[in-house]
């Protein structure tokens, strides 16, 4: 089978996702996230939540963006 396309989602599980992890560059990631979030640079819409009932399942999209480029 062919290696995974721009058009075929990757699926990762638990394993593979903790092997990829890079706990410092997360733990910066957040830290840079929360500090230009408390100084007023970033824009924040609504989190958009999907249920999926008949799996008893959910999807919760977030997104944000600086106010600086």
């Amino acid at each position: 089978m062919a290696g995974p396309t721009a058009n075929m989602p990757v699926t990762l599980d638990r394993a593979e996702i903790l092997r990829r992890l890079d706990h410092a560059a997360g733990i910066a990631a957040v830290r840079e996230s929360l500090v230009a979030n408390t100084a007023g640079e970033v824009q924040q819409p609504q989190v958009v939540c999907m249920g999926f009932g008949a799996t008893n399942g959910d999807c919760h999209m977030k997104c944000a963006g600086t106010t600086t480029i």
